[in-house]
């Protein structure tokens, strides 16, 4: 089975995905998972799907997060009496 951005392998029935890419702290913090495992293959694919998806809404998340504490940070500043 070939799922892009996961290593597949199935050990004794069990279907084994692993991410291939790391997953950032927030990421892990907020669910995304770095594996996940079925007796299915269908249902395989179905976590690994719910899995991508969550881990790029994440990601997006952290991005909007991190340019959010950026811009109020050069706002303090900006708005800072000079001395």
């Amino acid at each position: 089975m070939l799922i892009r951005g996961w290593d597949v392998r199935e050990d004794d029935g069990l279907f084994i995905a692993v991410r291939r890419a790391p997953l950032s702290e927030y990421q892990k913090r907020y669910g995304a998972l770095a594996q996940v495992d079925s007796r299915e293959d269908g249902e395989l694919y179905l976590l690994v799907d719910a899995q991508s998806r969550l881990a790029d809404l994440l990601a997006t998340a952290e991005s909007v997060a991190v340019f959010a504490r950026r811009r109020r940070q050069e706002c303090a500043l900006s708005e800072s009496p000079a001395p």
